[in-house]
């Protein structure tokens, strides 16, 4: 299932949106031991710089060969051995990876869709005890020269509300990723 308004722009326009290496040390990808998941890896904006600092492999999915293929080309010319890429519709069938088989998996500007809490259900399924939920969205409360309509955008409080019933908990604070987004990271809780 595409989410709705997720069209992608020119990469080297789109890659301006963001201050990736700031995201990527928010992030902190050596602390990982197991695969780490990301979901909707478009141009590899995040792919290839945290394949680059994770001891482990990182898992793209995305629905459209076209994005796949550009994240091949990517990590080929970076001669990177730790990316792998699934074309898969990961909302209506979710992980191909068992339960707690990894220790993150990243959302990034992918929740603004009405089925996003099944999509925090699957991730949290295949994290790790203590394992993490990486989230930044496209920020609600300015206007952005990109992302989906303000109404769909969700807030880190929406995100809240969704796991409520969840064995997650916000293990950090929720911070302003400048210029245009917001970040929080939830964390399985080793006990229920």
């Amino acid at each position: 299932m595409k989410v709705n308004d997720s069209g992608m722009p020119e990469e080297k326009y789109w890659e301006s949106l963001f201050n990736i290496e700031n995201i990527v040390s928010w992030v902190n990808p050596e602390m990982f031991k197991l695969p780490i998941i990301e979901v909707g890896g478009g141009y590899g904006t995040f792919t290839i710089p945290l394949a680059q600092e994770l001891h482990t492999n990182i898992v793209s999915y995305d629905i459209e060969e076209e994005m796949i293929k550009r994240i091949e080309t990517r990590y080929k010319e970076g001669k990177l051995h730790n990316v792998l890429l699934k074309k898969r519709d990961v909302v209506d069938l979710g992980f191909e990876e068992a339960d707690e088989s990894v220790d993150a998996v990243l959302l990034f500007n992918i929740l603004h869709f009405d089925k996003r809490k099944m999509l925090l259900n699957e991730a949290n399924r295949v994290i790790s005890k203590n394992g993490k939920i990486i989230i930044i969205h496209w920020r609600k409360d300015i206007k952005t020269p990109r992302g989906p309509s303000l109404d769909i955008r969700p807030t880190p409080n929406d995100i809240l509300l969704d796991i409520k019933d969840m064995s997650l908990c916000l293990c950090n604070e929720i911070r302003l990723l400048e210029p245009y987004h917001w970040g929080m990271i939830l964390e399985k809780r080793s006990y229920v």
